[in-house]
């Protein structure tokens, strides 16, 4: 078994090629066609250039051993992408949550063996994703998240059987987005009783509403941070979408734990496993 000392939220792209009604990211070409602006929790972020794959790796490699968890945006769409996982050394590990509408020679070549698992999620019936979680089960272990949306619950979860029946595992997350709160509903009944019949309805990490909680003691910043596409790197998921980075991939000195925080922990299960107690109050000023 690896063990592993650091883990790294990477997000090499915030580039979509799907336009999700429900979610909370958004991203546009800039006009001049140098970058493009992303926009999450009602903040824009501008991305002149994505940091190469060499250079992300080259910074990864003073930290092994790592896990990255590939998230986004699509991060399949980042153009070195295979070089990238490709380039992660034997003593570390790699996961990712991808929608699976990537082209069909993406695979080919790919090095699976320091590949944790591969979630991927579900918004969209097409012959290209059953073609590509074909492959995947194939190469890798993997499992489908399914977004359950307040308005069509009924909808999703039986999108979600269909899967199961043939075999997939599959995760339900419940819908996290304003003026959407499944506390003490009946929609939220149903969805967690479908434990019982094999589903992992993730719960912990995603709030009934669009509250976020505060005051926690992590490693945020020591064993633990984000990587934007940028090379821009954060404490953690929450700081990369609403705070300030701590450096990036070329100048960067990281902080021994713990980190005492006030700011809001967003919906991130990599933000909630990094919690080590809850405090009172902060310790830094930044924070508040």
């Amino acid at each position: 078994m690896i063990k592993i000392d650091n883990v790294f939220l990477m997000f090499p792209t915030m580039r979509c090629n799907l336009r999700c009604s429900y979610c909370h990211f958004g991203w546009h070409n800039d006009k001049d066609g140098g970058g493009y602006t992303w926009t999450g929790y009602g903040k824009e972020h501008r991305i002149e250039r994505e940091a190469r794959w060499y250079e992300l790796t080259m910074f990864l490699n003073k930290y092994r051993p790592y896990k990255l968890e590939f998230s986004g945006g699509e991060p399949t769409l980042y153009p070195d992408f295979k070089r990238l996982v490709n380039s992660v050394p034997e003593d570390s590990l790699w996961a990712i949550t991808s929608n699976a509408m990537f082209a069909a020679d993406l695979l080919e070549d790919m090095d699976f063996h320091r590949c944790q698992g591969w979630t991927v999620s579900h918004h969209k019936d097409s012959p290209i994703f059953e073609r590509n979680i074909h492959r995947l089960r194939n190469a890798t272990s993997m499992a489908i998240s399914i977004v359950v949306t307040f308005a069509d619950v009924t909808s999703a979860l039986q999108r979600a059987w269909r899967y199961k029946e043939r075999g997939y595992q599959v995760n339900l997350l419940r819908e996290l987005n304003p003026g959407v709160s499944w506390e003490g509903t009946k929609e939220w009944d149903l969805v967690a009783a479908h434990r019982e019949y094999g589903f992992n309805v993730v719960e912990s990490d995603i709030p009934p509403s669009f509250k976020f909680d505060r005051g926690y003691e992590c490693f945020g910043g020591s064993h633990y941070m984000a990587i934007m596409p940028d090379g821009k790197v954060y404490r953690c998921y929450s700081h990369a979408m609403l705070g300030e980075p701590i450096g990036d991939i070329w100048d960067l000195e990281t902080e021994p734990p713990p980190y005492q925080c006030w700011s809001e922990c967003l919906g991130c299960a990599l933000d909630h496993q990094m919690r080590i107690k809850k405090i009172e109050e902060p310790k830094n000023a930044e924070c508040t």
